[in-house]
């Protein structure tokens, strides 16, 4: 019984130690929080989430946000690319975090980031006649930047366009 006893609180004790994060995670949550105060604060864009790959070192780094402003094609990639290239250009710029990125510079194929916009009720607004002006969200991944709705009619998002990313930075360039 004492010997029972004792294997518990040994137990007890060890799982109440802190265990250490490595230091390219710690690098990069400090990066991820500093970013989503600056989204705030600049683009009015609400944190949703945060993650990435990082197993030995910063592969890809994920970011969510939601807003309240609805936006058309045009408004949502010039946000996206905005976005994009400020995060980049954060992370690039950090000399702490740059022995641990997996490939320096940090460039958009490793960056995801989705912006979803929310109604009243903080539910990703439905589009009621399928209409493409209306977006729901927006989102970057694998260089690629992808276009969406949703409506009552289709539960689930739609892709209504998708572009690379070097399209969309042209695009938002000429304007």
């Amino acid at each position: 019984m004492k010997k029972n006893i004792f294997l518990f609180c040994v137990l007890l004790c060890s799982s109440c130690q802190k265990i250490d994060e490595p230091e390219h995670i710690l690098q990069a949550d400090k990066a991820i929080k500093v970013f989503q105060v600056t989204a705030f604060n600049e683009f009015g864009l609400l944190p949703q989430g945060s993650g990435g790959a990082f197993m030995d070192q910063i592969n890809s780094v994920h970011l969510y946000f939601s807003t309240k402003e609805e936006m058309d094609i045009s408004q949502m990639r010039a946000l996206i690319i905005r976005l994009s290239q400020k995060f980049m250009n954060q992370i690039n710029s950090d000399d702490e975090i740059r022995e641990y990125l997996a490939e320096y510079p940090f460039e958009s194929n490793r960056l995801k980031l989705r912006i979803t916009i929310h109604g009243s009720d903080g539910r990703p607004i439905m589009n009621q006649e399928a209409n493409k002006e209306k977006l729901t969200s927006g989102s970057l991944e694998k260089n690629i930047i992808y276009y969406s709705i949703l409506n009552e009619a289709e539960p689930y998002y739609q892709e209504i366009f998708q572009e690379s990313f070097q399209e969309a930075l042209e695009k938002v360039r000429s304007q």
